[in-house]
């Protein structure tokens, strides 16, 4: 069978990259020594992270036939596909068409009728093989055939290591059970009842004694099974037995009391990791995840730096998840920051990399004790990481200007202003991301004076234009904190021949208009910075002073389609607002193509330029039927990103289409519920969920006897114990996007 592999048009398949081409040589090469790279090369074409499609299913038979072939050197390798294979389609690969994901089953079915009889092979690891890819052949109907098999060979098989491969199979299929466990103990066959007891707690199959056979056996064993050492035995069962595992992480943790880690297999930083990743499972199960985080917390009372920070790591992840419980989480971070600073450090910058962290945490918090240690940290000159989550950190500047830029910090106004001095007193260089931070501030005298200072330390004439484009912000903003010294010692400098020169020229004119002409300084500006990254800002801030050089400028962006770059596309969108703000119809129809070529093209401007788009069409109405043919064409037939389905596209369209009168409010609310849970289940809801939750809220306000249906909707989003699916699967994500959904709900509700 193997030499009709030539006989399928692998060209007009395809897998994850696109052309199936390279598939049958890889499938010939399982046959020879070399089999491992072709493995590979499979799991990550045909098999690529979870997905299944057109060549995976022509190459499935071809690597049966590996498998049953006893010549074959890859025959392993083709099982270990085929497990992957199994696994994916029991996850629900192929959803998205139910055709094709029936035929990705029937072959999942063929495959493991052909396999079953390998159950009996005289090679034990061709059995174990069997045995695992068994986990998740199909077992329908009256016969059981499956499971009938499996207790078969659970009676015959004599192998160590296939035993333990049995375990899993068996617990999914519902055929091991209580009695199992006994003999299993009975015969002190300690390293399969092991494997069967963790099996039975990841999937669910309740039987006695499971909790304290993994207990008894958890230093020994856990190391070695599934694999790859005992903390990842733990992240694994947690992650599949979600809560489930809560009890087993206690005694775990009271046993850590009296014990080692060593000792245990397991230390605080994998009980710590290991809670935040049942937070993640379940909303249900965070509040006990996060007591229990706390109560690790506070039994360290002189923690390691590696396992304090690892505690930090999981608080960081669980936060924005913890509302009711922030005031715990803030008194065990300050008791943590005690024992840092009084501790002599070993390692200096591990310690002050968990010194920042807890301090990046109690801002986040809104504790006043963040202040003192931040500016003790940052006058040590350093690039302080802290943690964002179990596997994110970022630099404390870029962090304090995020949370800066997402809420109010009035209340941290001024010791922002000196951390942010005294941070750049110790580290001039660092004069970006704490001028971000200063830029997220209300204007004032201070800040504006701190970023003087942080000019003043670079060196003249500097390539990088962060300090002055925030200097030019403020100035924007409100032009009257400037001091008349601040604004001498601005009026001093030189401008450079580069970007840098661009954003001082820009500021001078803002705190001096009358000082020079502005198309002329416009014309220099545009010749320093040109169409660089940033350039839209530039032209944004320059808005405010038309001139004939800035709609020159302007109209050079109006192409009639949409440039490659995000950047770029951003830059013809304020182009496009300049020629707004004249109130031309000339100038506005010039601009209409690019901006309709910008919507059509997707993706993150599409928003932004649907909003200019309809503003135009306010001020030119002949440009309504375009308008409208294209929203409809969005909402009836959607744009696709150069990845994905674009459901803010669609969502974005609907709006405007309720907006404009021509979509009536109960078909919006059904359409935006539709584009809503689709976007749900593909786990692409970040961007979509505000534009559907702003166009619910329109829909509700004209049509409020619509609440209930609403409620209905959103309610297993917001309340079911599940986390909504993003790409960031983060606890942040998943919080973030119920208040949004949560607020609707709550307004339906009270209106209700």
């Amino acid at each position: 069978m193997i030499d009709s592999l030539d006989e399928i048009d692998w060209s007009r398949l395809e897998h994850a990259y696109g052309n199936a081409g390279d598939t049958p040589g890889l499938v010939r090469q399982l046959r020879k020594d070399d089999w491992s790279e072709a493995v590979e090369e499979l799991l990550g074409s045909i098999l690529y992270q979870g997905g299944v499609y057109p060549a995976t299913l022509a190459a499935l038979p071809f690597l049966v036939e590996v498998a049953l072939d006893d010549q074959a050197p890859g025959r392993l390798g083709a099982l270990q596909l085929l497990y992957f294979y199994g696994q994916s389609v029991a996850a629900g690969a192929g959803q998205e068409d139910p055709s094709f994901q029936a035929e990705a089953r029937a072959g999942l079915d063929r495959s493991a009728r052909s396999l079953a009889p390998l159950a009996e092979d005289p090679d034990p690891d061709v059995r174990a093989g069997v045995y695992e890819c068994a986990c998740y052949w199909p077992d329908a109907g009256a016969d059981q055939s499956v499971g009938r098999m499996l207790r078969a060979r659970f009676a015959a098989e004599t192998d160590l290591r296939a035993r333990v491969a049995l375990m899993e199979p068996m617990a999914r299929h519902r055929v091991l059970g209580p009695a199992d466990l006994t003999t299993l103990t009975e015969t002190g066959q300690d390293d399969v009842l092991f494997a069967a007891v963790w099996c039975a707690l990841a999937v669910d199959l309740e039987m006695p004694s499971v909790l304290e056979h993994l207990v008894r056996l958890w230093p020994s064993h856990a190391a070695h099974y599934p694999g790859l050492g005992a903390s990842n035995s733990l992240a694994l069962l947690v992650q599949r037995a979600g809560p489930r595992a809560l009890p087993l992480l206690e005694v775990l943790a009271e046993r850590l009391e009296t014990e080692t880690g060593a000792q245990m297999g397991v230390g605080v930083g994998d009980l710590a990791y290991a809670w935040c990743d049942v937070a993640q499972i379940s909303r249900s199960a965070t509040p006990s995840a996060v007591q229990a985080l706390i109560d690790l917390a506070q039994r360290e009372e002189s923690p390691d730096v590696q396992a304090a920070q690892q505690i930090v790591a999981a608080f960081a992840a669980v936060l924005p998840a913890a509302e009711e419980q922030k005031s715990s989480i803030t008194d065990v971070l300050a008791h943590l920051l005690d024992n840092v600073s009084t501790n002599e450090p070993k390692d200096v910058r591990a310690h002050l990399a968990l010194q920042a962290s807890i301090v990046s945490l109690l801002f986040v918090l809104e504790d006043p004790r963040w202040a003192a240690p931040a500016r003790e940290a940052v006058a040590t000159g350093e690039h302080l990481m802290v943690s964002t989550g179990l596997n994110g950190s970022t630099s404390l500047p870029v962090l304090l200007a995020r949370v800066s830029a997402s809420r109010p910090v009035a209340w941290a106004r001024a010791d922002l202003t000196e951390v942010a001095r005294t941070a750049l007193a110790a580290r001039p260089t660092a004069d970006g991301s704490w001028a971000e931070v200063l830029s997220q501030l209300p204007p004032s005298e201070a800040v504006v004076d701190v970023l003087l200072q942080a000019l003043a330390a670079t060196p003249q004439p500097s390539p990088e234009p962060v300090v002055l484009k925030a200097l030019t912000q403020l100035a924007v903003v409100d032009s009257q904190v400037f001091t008349e010294a601040a604004r001498a010692r601005i009026r001093e400098l030189p401008p450079a021949e580069n970007e840098a020169g661009a954003w001082l020229l820009t500021l001078q004119t803002w705190l001096d208009p009358a000082a020079s002409d502005p198309g002329e300084t416009f014309d220099r500006v545009w010749q320093l910075a040109g169409r660089r990254f940033g350039a839209d800002e530039l032209l944004r801030a320059w808005s405010h002073f038309p001139s004939p050089a800035l709609l020159r400028a302007a109209q050079e962006e109006f192409t009639g389609w949409a440039r490659d770059s995000l950047p770029d596309r951003h830059l013809q969108l304020v182009a496009a607002s300049v020629m707004l703000g004249t109130g031309d119809p000339a100038r506005i129809r010039a601009a209409w193509p690019t901006v309709q070529a910008v919507i059509d093209r997707a993706g993150e401007p599409l928003a932004e330029a649907a909003s200019i788009a309809g503003r135009m069409v306010h001020l030119v109405p002949e440009l309504g039927p375009e308008w409208l043919d294209q929203l409809w064409d969005i909402a009836d037939h959607g744009r696709q990103t150069w990845s994905e389905p674009d459901h803010v596209a669609t969502a974005v369209a609907l709006a405007h289409l309720l907006e404009e009168n021509e979509m009536t409010a109960e078909e919006a609310v059904e359409r935006a519920l539709a584009v809503e849970a689709e976007a749900a289940r593909s786990g692409r809801v970040v961007r979509v969920t505000p534009v559907v939750a702003g166009l619910l809220d329109r829909a509700l306000v004209l049509r409020p006897d619509l609440h209930p249906r609403v409620a209905e909707a959103l309610e297993p989003l917001i309340c079911g114990d599940e986390r909504i699916p993003s790409a960031a699967d983060e606890i942040a994500t998943d919080a973030y996007l119920v208040r949004i959904l949560a607020d609707v709900a709550f307004r339906v509700r009270t209106d209700g």
